[in-house]
């Protein structure tokens, strides 16, 4: 049912709540409950716009105090790249989850799928369980399957062994990029390498800049589907491009893109390999950033001479 009307009536007194449609035949709200109580009933009406298709549910437990439960931060779902307040995020994503009581400790995946449950702590986004990379008090690692529908807004919720934080919606877009930063915070240099005929891979510094010519490896998230559907949390094996046409500006130039793709081995990380154009002046903050689907990543620095 994607029309109509949904509602939810709670027996401890608190006022009846509408929820909204997915669109996808699931209805979602947020209640606030007033008080802990040891035991409550919640009965769901649903009633369809021609009145053809109605049905009842009636489901019961125990409120949690809300001294207890896991608090996702307002707008606290963020690219791990960027950590931009208030952006959508894309199929794939590399996403940190920022709020008070989300794991009782601070656990790190110790392999390659990540798994969806780290020490007690899950995330579960419109439904699905979520690959976790990092669990802890105040922040949550995770990545976005690439199943998510794009141009939806999904109910995120962090469950921290027997409680669960109220949902927080997230908006799912077909791509917003963003560049991994050496300071992991989304500011200031990106996390770049630089290749040239007669060099391994280097990192990119103002000691070490780029020149022109050179093949860069820049480390992104929020590109988007893929041409081969992996699991979210696997890495990926061989060649795998971005779906999604992408554009890369440095030192506002257009530089050629080479690849982009999911980077080998590295969960919810692309990798676009994208040559150095000519005329770029001299300059250890050069801006560097990505386009697609109409989105441009908030932008970073490259040293360039």
């Amino acid at each position: 049912m994607n029309s109509g009307s949904v509602v939810a009536s709670f027996s401890n007194g608190d006022s009846p709540l509408m929820l909204r449609s997915k669109k996808d035949g699931s209805w979602f709200g947020t209640w606030q409950p007033k008080s802990g109580l040891d035991h409550v009933v919640i009965s769901l009406h649903a009633v369809e716009d021609s009145n053809a298709l109605f049905g009842t549910a009636v489901t019961s437990g125990s409120i949690s105090s809300a001294a207890e439960v896991p608090i996702v931060a307002s707008d606290g779902v963020v690219s791990a790249a960027s950590f931009s307040r208030g952006e959508a995020l894309a199929p794939g994503s590399f996403i940190s989850i920022l709020g008070k009581r989300l794991a009782n400790r601070a656990v790190t995946a110790s392999a390659i799928p990540y798994p969806t449950t780290l020490g007690e702590t899950q995330v579960l986004l419109g439904g699905r369980k979520l690959p976790l990379q990092f669990s802890s008090d105040g922040q949550v690692n995770a990545i976005i399957p690439y199943n998510v529908p794009i141009n939806t807004m999904q109910p995120l919720i962090v469950v921290n062994g027997s409680t669960i934080s109220q949902p927080e919606s997230v908006t799912i877009t077909a791509a917003q990029p963003s560049v991994f930063t050496l300071r992991q915070n989304g500011k200031g240099a990106g996390v770049i390498y630089g290749v040239r005929s007669n060099r391994s891979p280097f990192l990119i510094t103002a000691s070490d800049p780029a020149l022109a010519g050179d093949i860069l490896l820049i480390y992104a998230t929020g590109l988007g589907s893929v041409s081969t559907v992996i699991a979210a949390g696997d890495g990926a094996v061989g060649v795998n491009r971005t779906q999604n046409p992408v554009g890369v500006t440095i030192g506002g130039r257009d530089a050629e893109v080479l690849f982009s793709g999911l980077a080998p081995g590295l969960p919810g990380v692309y990798q676009l390999n994208v040559r150095v154009p000519d005329g770029l002046e001299a300059s250890e903050e050069a801006v560097i950033a990505i386009s697609s689907t109409g989105q441009k990543s908030p932008p970073v620095t490259i040293a360039v001479r």
